[in-house]
């Protein structure tokens, strides 16, 4: 089983578990605690806040001057990803280090206040995945 199927099986697990309830969703702790989780035995990093930019391919991750932001816990709002097209999303990703204005409308756009629900957690678990497809 590859990485990625690894961790997408876990992020499963995590949201249908009792275990999800025990963690600070929404805030800088949580993310860490999240990536520990799903990379937890997998990587020696995981759940530690990297310091530098890093990409998968041509898939550029999230910039670390970013990595502080916390929208559940101060908006109580979270991302629905699947309303966001994947190239839309990587051509907004690639220029973001530039020009952040594209990568936040898209944000913006597809922020809900279905905060706990499933379905929107499921569908970003996918999208993910799908985003990393190159």
């Amino acid at each position: 089983m590859s990485i990625d199927e690894q961790s997408k099986e876990k992020a499963y697990k995590l949201f249908d578990s009792s275990a999800i309830a025990s963690l600070e969703v929404g805030t800088l702790k949580g993310l860490c605690q999240i990536h520990e989780y799903l990379f937890g035995g997998l990587f020696e990093f995981a759940g530690q806040i990297r310091t530098k930019n890093i990409a998968k391919g041509n898939f550029r991750f999230a910039s670390v001057m970013y990595l502080g932001a916390v929208l559940k816990a101060r908006l109580q709002k979270c991302v629905d990803w699947s309303q966001i097209r994947k190239y839309e999303y990587l051509s907004a990703m690639e220029r973001s280090p530039v020009n952040a204005l594209e990568i936040r409308a898209l944000l913006r756009g597809a922020l809900t206040e279905q905060i706990n629900d499933r379905e929107v957690y499921m569908k970003g678990i996918e999208q993910s995945y799908y985003y990393e497809e190159i």
